[in-house]
């Protein structure tokens, strides 16, 4: 009796009001050997909804799978009785429009700061869910000043971001019984349906459901002033990574961004160092250059974006000290800092962000210059480098419903977008009815410049004869080239529209008959019968052999699982796909998968190729073709074939060097895929199939 009634008992600043993680899983979060799967997380959430007033659980959406995508908003419970018009203040400050600083001051007193914490965007980052458990935990049942202070002057918007890797990767995790024996290694599947890691470069285009559910909290609906990204990798010398991060910044930011940036990554290792948790550092190997990532779009929305790598996994590692246990611990830490920070500066935090929207809007309405790495003076005041007043995207251009697709992604983003209900003419050109127009003069001007304008990356060498240091990741983007389309910019004139009907979404057609090939299937030949396409992802390349303890014993694996486990190798596999070409199926290859030419006998590289009936389909025509980002060596490519179509027996080969799908974005190349599987000589044509990874 003693014993039962002592897990009842509350001790310090918590309430008895509310379950506990361990009551509720059996196991505390962090615990050695266990992870809460996101159905667990689900059913918890929602009793802790009916237990707290403080929070509320939010469906935000519909995952790949078919999953509800939930947010859970913690705040003080009359914050949440008033919930919608702290979310219109939030809404009217970071728009910015029609408002008067003492307006936007008023709002500034009478709102809450929202911040935005997620986690899980990676599933195999198995800190990122799991804390996001024991943070709710500890808001909705802490009474300690630092809580209630957080709870009276902020609203807590704890995100999922990705509730099917997270059911997956624990999943998979916990399905063996002994704890002793438990690995995330093996994962049969991507963390993601269709994107995988890169489920977190895909903000600006929300190709993906659980981005286009997210991008609506953060750039429509509720538009938060911060937002707080976990990941977990394996660090040295430290076992937390905090803000700020490594050059370049932007130079589209408004100055407030950086530095707000700066002042809250100091503001987070101040309570490691007084709870006396060592190992932080600052030494950020990420910039906050890019676009399309779930902190740094944040940042062309004039948001703050933050984000920490931790170490730490459930299998505790030989010969450390280290537990997951301590790494959730640093992020409850973390999280409690930057909330604390929120609160305790509020009113000029909601008020920065009227500010930055302010600037945009007044930036894009008169005649500006922005400098950029090599144009530092902006280019001030030659008419050419004037930045844009707006854009047009006329409706008489070839591939319009493209341009369409376009125009859905800058509305996802928060854009407003307007379409012309009748012709009309700017400086002397005449636009037909129906086409659309994108101004600068609105609060999120940097993030419709950075899609419709080349990125100019800095040469950012550690000395003047040095290599420059590797990206993080792309140095250019720019949606509109990578969509293909017609939009000219405005630099001058004026013009009057009417605003079109937002929300509405173009639609893609059924893609028709698909079916993934893996490693056995592929190896075992006699497949010509069933496809007359394969198509050759990057990732699917001979002479990369997997570690053997990656791949997984077939026999320890669900039934539906045990067929994919494999590799594509050049003594099997490679002779299969050409038997299947030789006998009038047709191979593309994108990317890194280009190189199956040389295990299939294809001369790419030959004087003679011609002679071999090999066809340049495109080719680098200039020293200098690089029109957004940076490049070096860009000068060796000239004349060289980007694509070529090569004739083996029956059938052809297609072989695309640069990647014409990379992460679902470039619609402009999109079509040299499809024609390729058009193209096809099969008779009639019956299905594609497209080779699988192997785990």
């Amino acid at each position: 009796m003693l014993a039962a009634a002592s897990a009842l008992v509350q001790t310090g600043p918590h309430t008895s009001a509310v379950t506990s993680p361990s009551q509720q899983f059996g196991a505390a979060i962090g615990d050695d050997d266990f992870l809460a799967t996101y159905t667990e997380l689900e059913t918890y959430w929602q009793r802790l909804d009916r237990e707290s007033d403080r929070l509320r659980v939010l469906d935000i959406g519909t995952t790949e799978e078919g999953r509800r995508q939930w947010m859970a908003v913690v705040s003080a419970p009359e914050n949440l009785e008033d919930l919608d018009r702290y979310r219109a203040i939030s809404r009217r400050l970071a728009r910015a429009e029609g408002l008067t600083d003492a307006g936007a001051r008023a709002f500034a007193a009478e709102g809450k700061a929202i911040v935005c914490i997620a986690g899980g965007l990676h599933g195999t980052e198995v800190l990122g869910a799991q804390q996001l458990i024991e943070t709710v935990y500890r808001l909705v049942s802490r009474n300690d000043a630092e809580t209630t202070s957080i709870l009276r002057n902020a609203i807590v918007l704890v995100m999922h971001a990705n509730p099917d890797g997270h059911e997956l990767a624990a999943g998979w995790y916990m399905r063996e019984p002994d704890p002793a024996r438990r690995t995330l290694a093996g994962l049969p599947r991507l963390y993601h349906k269709y994107a995988g890691h890169d489920n977190n470069r895909d903000f600006y285009m929300m190709s993906q459901a659980e981005t286009m559910n997210m991008s609506c909290v953060l750039y429509r609906d509720w538009l938060p002033q911060i937002v707080y990204d976990h990941h977990q990798a394996p660090l040295e010398r430290a076992v937390m990574m905090v803000p700020p991060f490594r050059e370049p910044a932007h130079y589209l930011f408004d100055p407030l961004v950086p530095a707000a940036i700066d002042s809250l990554g100091a503001a987070m290792r101040g309570p490691f160092a007084a709870e006396g948790k060592d190992g932080i550092t600052a030494e950020s190997a990420y910039s906050a250059w890019w676009n399309g990532g779930l902190r740094t779009s944040a940042y062309f929305h004039n948001q703050i974006g933050l984000l920490t790598e931790t170490a730490g996994g459930p299998t505790p590692l030989p010969g450390t000290r280290w537990r997951f246990r301590d790494a959730v611990e640093y992020s409850v830490t973390a999280n409690l800092a930057v909330l604390d920070a929120a609160a305790r500066g509020r009113e000029p935090r909601l008020y920065n962000a009227y500010r930055m929207g302010r600037h945009s809007i007044e930036r894009g309405g008169r005649d500006s210059w922005t400098a950029s790495p090599h144009r530092p003076e902006g280019g001030a005041p030659d008419p050419r480098f004037r930045d844009a007043r707006g854009y047009i995207l006329p409706a008489d251009q070839p591939d319009f419903p493209t341009a369409t697709k376009f125009v859905n992604a800058l509305l996802n983003a928060g854009v407003t977008v307007w379409r012309a209900t009748e012709p009309f003419a700017v400086s002397g050109t005449a636009y037909p009815a129906g086409s659309y127009v994108v101004k600068t003069a609105q609060a999120f001007r940097p993030h419709v410049l950075d899609m419709f304008e080349p990125q100019d990356h800095p040469d950012d060498a550690s000395h003047p004869d040095g290599a420059p240091r590797a990206p993080h990741d792309a140095t250019g983007w720019t949606l509109a080239f990578q969509m293909g389309g017609k939009s000219p910019a405005s630099r001058g004139g004026r013009v009057s529209w009417r605003a079109g009907r937002e929300g509405s979404f173009f639609v893609d057609p059924s893609p028709g008959a698909l079916e993934v090939v893996y490693p056995p299937a592929l190896d075992a030949g006699s497949f010509r019968s069933r496809f007359d396409v394969l198509i050759l992802p990057s990732e699917a390349t001979p002479g990369r052999p997997l570690q053997a303890e990656v791949l997984p014993d077939p026999a320890s694996l669900p039934a539906e699982l045990r067929a994919r486990v494999g590799e594509i190798t050049a003594r099997k596999t490679m002779p299969e796909l050409r038997r299947f070409v030789e006998a009038g199926g047709t191979l593309v290859a994108i990317g890194r998968a280009a190189a199956a030419a040389r295990y299939l006998g294809v001369p790419v590289s030959d004087p003679v190729s011609a002679a071999a009936g090999i066809r340049p389909i495109a080719w680098f025509a200039s020293a200098s073709p690089l029109r957004s980002g940076r490049a070096r060596g860009q000068g060796y490519l000239q004349g060289a074939a980007a694509a070529v179509e090569a004739p083996i027996g029956a059938g052809r080969v297609f072989l695309f060097g640069p990647e014409i799908t990379f992460r679902g974005q470039p619609h402009g190349t999109f079509k040299l895929l499809f024609n390729s599987i058009l193209y096809s000589t099969a008779d009639p044509m019956r299905t594609a199939g497209i080779v699988g990874g192997t785990h």
